[in-house]
């Protein structure tokens, strides 16, 4: 296989299944005719191709029906199927808390103390 084929598999492969894509990655550099670096660069040039040419047939529907701009840009899947960025913490994992660094800090109201 070829470096612009083997790039277009390993991007077709990720979006369907990111572990079958690196499976890939590494059965096609095995041989050492491809190294990971250049395969993976060949991925990254597909998918940025066919991004760009999404976003001009976007660009040219948004002049007559902007609603069907915004679906050209939607992925062609569920949003509620795409993974999570991180994944959410376990039971046994402690989350920090999140402070806003530009809100003012404030001090706790006193307690108000019972009548004797």
């Amino acid at each position: 296989m070829d470096l612009v084929g083997a790039g277009d598999e390993v991007a077709a492969y990720w979006r369907r299944d990111p572990q079958e894509a690196a499976d890939l990655v590494q059965e096609l550099t095995a041989g050492g005719e491809l190294a990971v670096d250049e395969v993976l660069d060949a991925a990254v040039d597909t998918v940025v191709v066919t991004g760009l040419l999404a976003l001009a047939e976007a660009r040219t529907a948004a002049t007559t029906d902007p609603s069907t701009a915004a679906e050209l840009c939607l992925p062609p899947y569920p949003t509620s199927r795409s993974p999570s960025p991180s994944p959410a913490p376990t039971s046994t994992e402690k989350t920090a808390p999140t402070t806003n660094p530009h809100r003012q800090q404030t001090a706790p109201a006193p307690r108000q103390g019972r009548g004797r």
